[in-house]
């Protein structure tokens, strides 16, 4: 298990890392639909085929973030969790998560 946790934190990492270092924009816009659009291409390769809205979860989660936080780290913060519990729990339950 401790390696399955591991794999799934690295590609995490890697996957967030990769993302900011591509971001091309601050408009909020691009920043929700763009990791919407990471989080749904992560769910595509785990064979999770429901979709969920991420784009709305991601809006909320700029809504609610301490004032001190920008979209972009709301975003970050945001994607970092989803992607990490898909990759965890993938395929059986991860359908369930935004």
């Amino acid at each position: 298990m401790n390696k399955k946790i591991k794999e799934a934190s690295d590609l995490t990492n890697k996957l967030i890392s990769d993302a900011v270092k591509n971001i091309q924009s601050n408009n909020d816009d691009y920043i929700i639909d763009y990791f919407a659009e990471l989080i749904l291409s992560v769910k595509a390769e785990l064979g999770i085929a429901t979709y969920t809205s991420a784009k709305s979860a991601i809006k909320n989660e700029i809504k609610i973030s301490p004032s001190f936080m920008t979209s972009l780290d709301s975003a970050i913060v945001f994607a970092r969790r989803r992607i990490y519990l898909n990759l965890i729990l993938k395929p059986k339950t991860a359908w369930r998560l935004p």
